[in-house]
């Protein structure tokens, strides 16, 4: 009887596997295997993450800031003249859901309180308020301002809130303020920081120690009997003014001019 013959793949004991079919050596078909598992173990792994993040696919409300505005108003409540700062806010809403803002969160950074130095005409009273800020407030005092507002998905949007100080607070308060947007279920947006100036904006006249003061102090002779303690009164202010209004933060077009013409000498 003849022997039977084995194949060299017999009598190496190699057999088809996927080294093979792919038409590599078994070592480095092994190591090329086991590095294509890796790549796609690496995919799945990674692929919840990449579509499971809800700002990625816009699947909520999103809000963006565009812009913020204040402004002085004196309006009329109960014939009485009421006086407030009118802050505007422009947003965007880049998600896909309806965002409802809720409310606008003021935190108080900075404060300075300008008591009158002299009278060159009478305020008034400042009229009802429906939301007032801290006659004297302390750093990190919080007023919170209720919004009922809605932006619809892929929309841009703009609301206002008036701010107003107590009726029983004297001098001029100025305040600088960090704010936040709230919506959707407590979501805070930073609205960044802005300056108001409350009952009304300062004026040159028994305010603030002006150019024109420095130049001539004389001229306020028809308003006191002590021109040197009105001057001291309205310097003071002047440097009150001078410190709140170099920090940076939105603010109107008046208190944006201010510091050109504040003076600090007599």
């Amino acid at each position: 009887m003849g022997d039977s013959k084995s194949s060299p793949e017999e009598k190496s004991g190699s057999h088809t596997g996927p080294a093979r079919i792919l038409g590599l050596p078994m070592w480095g078909g092994i190591s090329a295997i086991a590095a294509i598992v890796s790549v796609v173990v690496a995919i799945v792994v990674a692929w919840p993450r990449s579509t499971s993040r809800p700002d990625s696919l816009g699947s909520s409300p999103r809000l963006e800031l565009d812009d913020v505005q204040v402004h002085p108003k004196i309006s009329e409540r109960h014939n009485l003249p009421s006086f407030s700062d009118q802050i505007y806010f422009s947003l965007r809403n880049t998600g896909n859901q309806l965002a409802i803002i809720t409310g606008l969160k003021l935190q108080v950074q900075q404060f300075a309180q300008m008591p009158e130095c002299y009278s060159s005409g009478s305020l008034g009273t400042t009229g009802w308020s429906t939301v007032g800020l801290p006659g004297s407030p302390s750093t990190g005092e919080v007023v919170t301002v209720p919004v009922s507002q809605q932006v619809a998905p892929d929309s841009a949007d703009k609301f206002e809130v008036s701010i107003h100080v107590s009726r029983t607070a004297r001098g001029i308060h100025i305040y600088r303020l960090q704010s936040w947007v709230i919506y959707d279920k407590q979501v805070a947006l930073k609205a960044g920081y802005l300056l108001a100036s409350l009952p009304v904006e300062p004026q040159d006249g028994g305010y603030y120690w002006t150019r024109e003061d420095q130049a001539d102090p004389g001229r306020l002779k028809p308003f006191t009997a002590d021109l040197q303690s009105l001057s001291h009164c309205l310097i003071a202010n002047s440097k009150r003014l001078r410190a709140i209004l170099s920090l940076p933060g939105d603010r109107s077009a008046g208190l944006a001019s201010l510091p050109a013409t504040l003076a600090f000498r007599y």
